[in-house]
């Protein structure tokens, strides 16, 4: 996960000098922060993604599922669609990492906006899954942690 250094005065609010302080003393103060928002679309994608591995759906069985499902992660995540990419295409026999991660850069290179991460969710849901059930879920476990 990716981290991002933030610079943070407690008491910025009191003494507006503090606000302005040199950027060495600001420095000291600075602390990791993971940039995790709560609706964001990866992590959504990736509770859907779960709940398709756990029930063992293979929503890229067809070629043109197959397709569809790399042309919408693309679109709608770019690179950080890989993995989900990979899981589920595994779901299939007809799965060979090789030929999966050709078809994949081909999806990242060729993405048109036609297809959408839209596409990925009525894939999802045609395959039993409640959507607003795992988005829910989703946002509650993002609820309950705090982030500075």
């Amino acid at each position: 996960m990716a981290t991002k250094t933030l610079k943070f005065d407690p008491m910025a609010w009191v003494n507006k000098e503090n606000a302005n302080s040199s950027q060495s003393q600001a420095e000291d103060k600075a602390f990791p922060v993971a940039e995790i928002y709560r609706d964001d679309e990866l992590g959504k994608a990736q509770a859907v993604c779960e709940e398709l591995m756990l029930r063992g759906a293979n929503i890229a069985e067809s070629y043109d599922d197959y397709l569809r499902l790399g042309f919408s992660l693309a679109e709608g995540l770019g690179s950080d669609g890989h993995d989900i990419y990979h899981a589920l295409c595994s779901q299939s026999g007809k799965y060979h990492r090789d030929e999966c991660e050709k078809k994949w850069q081909e999806c990242l290179s060729k993405k048109s906006g036609r297809i959408t991460i839209a596409t990925f969710y009525k894939m999802a849901k045609d395959a039993g899954i409640d959507l607003k059930e795992v988005f829910n879920r989703h946002s509650s476990e993002l609820s309950g942690m705090y982030y500075l």
